[in-house]
Order: structure tokens, then sequence, then C-alpha cells
């Protein structure tokens, strides 16, 4: 059994920083891109969670996220313009974790 305490906390790491990259331009989409890429290379060098490197990259703006919303409130604010962006984000970054290796597993195929 290996040990997996450094990539996941690596993948928190990423996690927690990725977020103010796109921060500083103010682009969604960049932060989208962002996610998907990490998780994407995550998954290549550690192939043992997959998919699940997007639940792990993402961890960190879903717990701030809604740790903002229970101690700031405005709940309907946060559905409205936050949730939407952080399920686009998530779902770009498990999407990430799951293409790159199999694409990987395909380059591999082809060349041997």
């Amino acid at each position: 059994m290996q040990n997996t305490r450094f990539p996941i906390l690596l993948a928190m790491i990423f996690g927690l920083c990725a977020p103010l990259i796109p921060g500083i331009f103010n682009l969604r989409w960049w932060a989208i891109l962002l996610y998907f890429v990490g998780s994407g290379i995550l998954a290549i060098v550690w192939p043992g969670k997959t998919w699940q490197w997007g639940l792990w990259v993402c961890l960190p703006i879903i717990v701030l996220s809604l740790l903002s919303v229970f101690f700031v409130g405005q709940f309907d604010v946060f559905m409205k313009k936050d949730f939407p962006v952080l399920m686009t984000i998530l779902g770009a970054a498990c999407a990430g974790g799951f293409i790159f290796p199999l694409v990987k597993n395909l380059i591999i195929k082809r060349s041997s």
C-alpha cells in the first residue's frame, strides 16, 4: 500500500492556491481551465484515484465557500452567483482527473 498523504496534501494546497491566480485577472474560464489541468496532472502522476483528484483539489474552495455562507449569510446570493461557478469548477476538475489518464493510456497503447 502506497502512502497517499503527500499527493492529497499537494492537491489541497493546489486547490487553495489556484483561485488566487485567476482572482488576479478576474477570469472565471482561467480558473476552470486551471482546475481541469491541475487535477489532470495529479491523475497522471498518481493514477490511483483518477476523477477523485477533482474532489480533493476542489475540497478547499468548497469548504471555504460553505464557511463563508455559514458565517456571512446571503445564501440566496451564493446560490445565484457562486454555486454555478463552483459546480462548474468541480465538474471540470473531476473531468480533468478522468480524461488525462485516458489520453495517456491511449498514447501509450498507440506507441507500443
